[in-house]
């Protein structure tokens, strides 16, 4: 998919012979407006309570790697209860769908691998 998303201007993902989707690799990855990666070590997830979860991940040794959307919460506030939370902040960016993801969303999972 990566060489998919380098070579081509636009795209047109089939599935079963419906037309799924079309359009450019960044239109096709947009994500919505607010979409956030967090990774932290150690800590609870109380502050998970603020934000609207998409997903969770825990890696080894107490990594979580979690994407959410802030709703009506200021990010400045999410950092402040992570840090309350006793989690180390490892890293946080916006966060940006792959062209792998968006296809097997789009085909329902049927051809992850």
């Amino acid at each position: 998919m990566e060489s998919v998303e380098a070579l081509c201007d636009r795209i047109l993902v089939l599935h079963n012979g419906e037309r799924k989707a079309y359009g450019t690799p960044a239109e096709l990855c947009r994500q919505p407006a607010g979409m956030w990666q967090i990774n932290t070590t150690g800590g609870d997830t109380s502050w998970h309570a603020l934000v609207q979860i998409e997903s969770v991940e825990l890696k080894e040794n107490g990594h979580y790697r979690t994407r959410f959307s802030l709703g009506n919460t200021a990010l400045p506030a999410v950092i402040s209860a992570i840090e309350k939370s006793g989690a180390n902040l490892e890293s946080i960016k916006k966060y940006k769908r792959s062209l792998h993801e968006v296809f097997v969303q789009l085909t329902n999972d049927t051809h992850a691998e």
